[in-house]
């Protein structure tokens, strides 16, 4: 997968992960919340929220208060995550799909009591007082099973405090504001303040596991199971693909007819009530599965591009498959189905990136470059699933804006700000950064900066005026990043240090984390903690990104890269030079 999406580098976190529709029609969950029998909660909370990788939630797209337990969530079309709680009470959460064709879905919540452990050991109080950092919470002591904490001068009266129990680590919320994050190893308690002591009854909690739940009602009561049964499949699909690296086209083909398999039994099981999203699996997951990548990955080995080898391939007999393959799985799609978030778009738009390197050979089969983009586009117009058109314009105007074709990328960007002012690349300011990165062309005079390095020195761009500077937009969690650093290594042992300075910028790492990777990896050259302003000014919207600066400080080359990195730069060198003496004669 990695070789054929070799310049799908990765986007701004959570650009494709929100999943909800945005379809211009308004769809509702109402129910009600029900509490143990000798529980009175004073406020229920429950709230909607888009589907992502991982157990946190982001903001919620609908959110409500009752006090009854009654609720009624509005929020556009699409695939959620539902969540109730109460103060004293474990959350419960339930993956609904929310469709717009006049159904109500209906929902049932039972909560139960909050669970502490069997035995223990320590009670901690944390709050306001200590900026709810766990490792600055006060002991409490413990008096035959209660717990209390009578120095209560830190306190502030009527604020909100919690217990951490066991040195138990987890998080804190204003569960006004967010979700309470609870799980079976994770507890949070809210205390009640109390004549300037607080104290923490373990009578007031169960001690054995008894787990909430959520009830749904309607045509789609069985998205959790789906669900379940797609999570089953994707790690099954992980799984796959770790036994795919340098295995046979035999048994790539085996493991890729398993995984087809696999999507047929789902889609089998739910009687194909699901099927776009099985299909959109399908697309998302298969395509980069498939046995020709075993003849592809040749032509990308040592990062430098064989562009003959990859010719071949395109005009050989399985290309053609593959080619049937995909665009049959295209036909398939419904471009109105409110189910599609437009998650396998990416996929497709990623395979005219690697069709454009072998271009002659694309002609010679009777194809464009740009022979799926223009498949995308065409749903886009046709489409009423916002979501899905605007992932597919992002996509595409994303790939432009990295290969710095700015007249097609700008437009298709201002399309996308125009027409799907709602779609997460907007909201998120991803699009503007994009926009912003088409300013940063060969010739612009690249922004100054000043940082401090991870071992703790200034630098500062302009501390290198009269030498050639080459920046990585960097970060440790990012797969193509970490894949380009051996050649950014040889290429700075390469110059001296007084023709050529390398500097690095992690986004979205911590010190240590970036500390030890240098370390581990024995990078020579300075790193620092890229600052916001510092990407917003260079319009970052993927990773890695790197600029070539002349001595004069203007962009002299974008997103050098590969195997033959030394090469590139030692040629853009050689022609700046020679501009510049020729400039000097006249």
């Amino acid at each position: 997968m990695e070789l054929m999406m070799k310049r799908l580098y990765i986007l701004m976190p959570l650009i494709f992960i929100f999943s909800c529709g945005q379809q211009s029609e308004m769809a509702s969950v109402s129910g009600k919340i029900s509490s143990p029998a000798d529980y009175t909660a004073e406020e229920y909370y429950v709230g909607l929220y888009a589907i992502r990788t991982g157990e946190n939630l982001d903001e919620p797209t609908a959110f409500a208060i009752s006090k009854d337990g009654s609720f009624n969530l509005e929020t556009k079309p699409g695939k959620y995550v539902l969540a109730a709680w109460a103060k004293g009470l474990q959350n419960v959460r339930m993956r609904i799909l929310v469709t717009q064709n006049g159904e109500r879905s209906q929902a049932d919540i039972s909560l139960e009591k909050q669970k502490v452990p069997v035995e223990i050991s320590s009670v901690k109080v944390v709050g306001e007082f200590c900026d709810w950092n766990p490792a600055k919470a006060v002991e409490m002591k413990n008096d035959n099973g209660k717990w209390t904490l009578t120095d209560t001068k830190m306190l502030i009266e009527k604020r909100e405090y919690a217990f951490i129990v066991n040195d138990q680590k987890h998080p804190i919320y204003d569960a006004v504001v967010e979700n309470v994050e609870l799980n079976k190893n994770r507890t949070t308690f809210q205390n009640i303040y109390t004549t300037g002591a607080i104290e923490f009854n373990t009578a007031d909690f169960m001690t054995t596991e008894d787990i909430g739940s959520i009830a749904v009602t309607g045509q789609w009561s069985d998205f959790n199971d789906f669900m379940d049964e797609m999570d089953e499949f994707t790690k099954l699909y992980r799984e796959t693909r770790a036994k795919n690296k340098g295995a046979s086209i035999e048994i790539a083909t085996e493991n890729y007819n398993i995984l087809n398999k696999k999507l047929d039994e789902i889609d089998t099981k739910f009687s194909g009530k699901y099927a776009q999203l099985v299909l959109a699996a399908r697309i998302a997951r298969l395509t980069f599965m498939h046995p020709v990548l075993k003849e592809v990955e040749p032509a990308f080995a040592g990062g430098i591009t064989d562009t003959t080898l990859l010719g071949n391939v395109i005009a050989g007999a399985n290309f053609a498959e593959f080619r049937e393959t995909t665009d049959g799985l295209l036909e398939q799609i419904d471009v109105k189905s409110q189910m599609l978030d437009g998650g396998f778009v990416r996929t497709i738009a990623a395979i005219d990136d690697y069709l454009a390197e072998a271009p002659t050979a694309v002609a010679n089969a009777g194809l464009a470059t740009n022979y799926y983009s223009k498949k995308l586009l065409a749903m886009e117009e046709l489409t009423s699933n916002k979501d899905l058109g605007g992932t597919v314009l992002f996509s595409i105007g994303w790939i432009l804006t990295y290969k710095q074709k700015v007249e097609e990328a700008e437009a298709i960007l201002l399309k996308i700000k125009e027409k799907y002012p709602q779609h997460s690349s907007v909201t998120r300011g991803t699009v503007d950064r994009a926009l912003a990165s088409l300013k940063m062309t060969i010739g612009t005079v690249a922004p100054l900066f000043a940082v401090e390095t991870i071992t703790g020195d200034s630098l500062k761009l302009s501390d290198f005026r009269g030498k050639f500077v080459f920046i990585d937009f960097w970060g440790t969690w990012c797969g193509p990043c970490r894949r380009e650093i051996p050649h950014i290594i040889e290429m700075a042992h390469h110059f001296s240090p007084e023709k050529l300075q390398v500097v690095g910028l992690t986004t979205y790492d911590t010190l240590e984390k970036v500390k030890n990777y240098v370390a581990t990896n024995n990078i020579p050259y300075p790193n620092a903690l890229g600052p916001e302003a510092v990407t917003k000014a260079y319009g970052i919207t993927a990773f890695p990104t790197t600029f070539l600066i002349d001595l004069d400080g203007h962009i002299l080359a974008k997103n050098l890269s590969g195997g033959d990195l030394t090469k590139k730069i030692e040629e853009q060198i050689a022609a700046w030079e020679m501009k510049k003496n020729m400039s000097g004669r006249g």
